[in-house]
């Protein structure tokens, strides 16, 4: 069960005792909020934004530094704030000058996250996947506390992992998946004990609904259209309901491991290590599939599907190293082929430019066409955010920078 922490709730209440001790819910909706709320973008994971990003002829704005290691998940962004998470840190950036606000550490593995609307306080605030599960905080991050380490303020947490002894001896923990934030709730893959799709409200932490899906893998899944989409390996594409966590449909997949889902109102797409597929969202029906390496010379496709209702992007390997690829959205047809691009970091796309991230930093493409238009920055791309006429990027060797230009 959560533990919401009394003394902070109280403390709300007393702040906004004239709003009846609920506060006033802040006007915020991750699937339409300006900036970028959660890993992927928005819940369907498409990583499209209506954002016009920096079209033409960016600078870097700022530099700073931060403790990555392995894995860093994209900047979220919220009004003059980014939030980033790296292995044992959550930080808080001013986002127009790149000034850190507070650092905070909670002995493990911080990572993706998502901005979630909290009534209770009147403000938005992120929660966080950790080393065994998932910790809602609040957007100051704490207090500091004289001659000790930054008192660390949790809203909420969930345990939804557990390792093993040997694990625990090695130092090793199985990572949480990216939460998904939408309609008021998050919903998470849970590996405490048998896999389970799990809904909780954003709020509160409490328990919507529980779903065991006993071979979804420890990825993202998507939501969209009332559904949630749930990748597996070795049993197909899995669509629970939204509100209640019913099972709808199962679509197969002829390979074994399902990559996770991108979903519109259109189509879900998603891919194993040969496919790229498409599925109606209402019955599971296969719309099309194309062969990655007969359409386009992609012998392996691991990283996440990037799509704008025109196009599929799909990113993957070519007998000449990484290559993106546009597919039509609707016939799976192929379009164009760029050779660019890096493992398992999906592209942006925003009004019609392709960011991708790169070996040699962010390269923009006419998402139309892929004629390349500029490519900035230092180093191989590790993550990749897009907000108004800004690109935010993450480098694998700790740096994080502001690519700033014209719509």
């Amino acid at each position: 069960m959560p533990s919401l922490r009394r003394r902070g709730f109280l403390a709300a209440c007393a702040a906004g005792v004239a709003a009846g001790c609920l506060g006033s819910p802040p006007e915020f909706a991750p699937a339409s909020a300006d900036g970028w709320p959660m890993h992927r973008r928005d819940p369907g994971g498409t990583n499209h934004t209506d954002s016009p990003g920096p079209r033409t002829d960016p600078g870097v704005a700022w530099r700073s530094e931060t403790s990555a290691m392995f894995d860093v998940p994209a900047p979220l962004v919220h009004g003059d704030t980014l939030y980033l998470g790296t292995f044992d840190r959550f930080s808080a950036f001013d986002a127009t000058s790149g000034e850190r606000r507070w650092q905070l550490s909670e002995n493990g593995q911080w990572l993706d996250g998502a901005l979630v609307a909290a009534p209770a306080y009147g403000d938005v605030m992120p929660v966080v996947a950790t080393r065994n599960g998932y910790a809602a905080i609040a957007p100051s991050g704490g207090v500091d506390v004289p001659g000790r380490q930054r008192a660390f303020e949790a809203r909420w947490k969930r345990t939804t992992v557990e390792t093993d002894q040997i694990d625990r001896l090695l130092g090793f923990s199985q990572r949480a998946v990216p939460p998904v934030a939408a309609d008021g709730r998050v919903y998470v893959v849970a590996s405490a004990g048998e896999a389970a799709v799990t809904a909780v409200d954003a709020g509160t932490g409490a328990t919507a609904w529980t779903t065991p899906v006993p071979r979804a893998t420890d990825a993202r899944v998507a939501v969209a259209d009332g559904r949630v989409f749930v990748p597996t390996f070795g049993d197909g594409l899995h669509a629970l309901d939204a509100a209640s966590g019913e099972r709808r449909w199962t679509a197969p997949t002829d390979g074994p491991h399902v990559y996770p889902p991108t979903a519109t109102s259109e189509g879900v797409y998603t891919h194993d290590r040969e496919f790229v597929y498409a599925f109606d969202p209402a019955s599971g029906d296969e719309l099309w599939r194309v062969d990655g390496e007969d359409a386009a010379g992609l012998s392996d496709t691991r990283t996440p599907l990037a799509a704008d209702g025109e196009h599929v992007y799909a990113v993957g390997s070519t007998d000449d190293g990484t290559a993106v690829v546009a597919l039509d959205a609707d016939t799976g047809a192929h379009r164009w082929a760029r050779a660019v691009g890096t493992e398992e970091v999906p592209p942006v796309v925003a009004d019609g430019t392709l960011y991708v991230p790169d070996d040699d930093g962010v390269v923009a493409l006419d998402a139309a066409t892929g004629e390349r238009r500029w490519v900035r920055g230092d180093g191989r791309v590790a993550s990749l955010s897009v907000v108004d006429t800004t690109a935010y990027a993450t480098t694998m060797d700790g740096l994080l920078y502001a690519l700033e230009g014209s719509a």
